[in-house]
C-alpha cells in the first residue's frame, strides 16, 4: 500500500465520520460534504494510479450509488412508513466512499453497512425488552415452574420501531470494517 492510498483511506474515514456527526444531529447528509469529497476521491485515485485509478474511482462512485439506490427503491417493507429507511444522502455518502475506495471495497462496505444497520436496529429494540422477566420465564419453564409471560410495553416497542436511526453510523462502521477486513471477507465469501 503506497502513501497516496493511505492518505485516500484516511480522508475517506474523516469524511464518513463528519457525515456521521452531521447525520446524528440532523438526520441528513449534506451535498456540500459528499460531492466535493467524491471529487477529491477521484482526484486522489488519479494521482495514485493515473487514468485507470480515476476510472476505478468513478466506477466505485457509480456502484456505491447504484447498489444503495437499488435498496432504496426495493419493493419491500412498509410502503408509506416515514421511519427508518435509506435516504438519498446515504446513497451519496456510499457513492462517495466508492470514489475513495473503488468498486470491490464499496461493495464489501455496503455488505457490512447492512449488517451494522441490522445490529443497530436489533439493539434499539432489545433495549425495551424486560430481560429480567424473560430470564425468569425461561428458568421457570426449564425448572418446571409456572410460566409468567414477560410484559412488554407495545406502545414503546412500536414507537422504537418507527424511530429513525441515523444511517451514517452504519455506513461509517461498514466502511471502516471493509477497509480493514476486505480480503478476509472476500475469502470467507468465496471470492478469492
Amino acid at each position: 500500500m503506497n502513501q497516496l492510498t493511505t492518505i485516500s483511506q484516511v480522508i475517506a474515514i474523516v469524511v464518513v465520520l463528519i457525515a456521521l456527526v452531521i447525520d446524528w444531529r440532523t438526520y441528513k447528509i449534506p451535498n456540500w460534504l459528499t460531492f466535493p469529497a467524491s471529487a477529491a476521491g477521484i482526484l486522489l485515485n488519479y494521482l495514485d494510479k493515473g487514468t485507470d485509478g480515476a476510472l476505478q474511482a468513478v466506477t466505485g462512485w457509480l456502484v456505491g450509488a447504484a447498489v444503495t439506490l437499488f435498496f432504496i427503491y426495493l419493493p419491500i417493507g412498509p410502503k408509506y412508513d416515514d421511519g427508518d429507511k435509506i435516504g438519498m444522502g446515504d446513497a451519496k455518502l456510499m457513492a462517495c466512499m466508492g470514489a475513495f475506495l473503488g468498486t470491490t471495497t464499496v461493495l464489501v462496505a455496503f455488505f457490512y453497512f447492512a449488517l451494522c444497520w441490522g445490529a443497530i436496529s436489533v439493539f434499539q429494540l432489545a433495549r425495551l425488552i424486560p430481560w429480567k422477566q424473560v430470564f425468569n420465564a425461561f428458568f421457570a419453564v426449564a425448572l418446571g415452574g409456572k410460566l409468567v409471560p414477560p410484559q412488554v410495553d407495545s406502545e414503546k416497542l412500536t414507537e422504537a420501531r418507527k424511530k429513525r436511526i441515523p444511517l451514517g453510523l452504519a455506513i461509517a462502521l461498514g466502511t471502516v470494517i471493509a477497509m480493514f477486513f476486505q480480503k478476509q471477507t472476500l475469502t470467507f465469501l468465496g471470492f478469492n
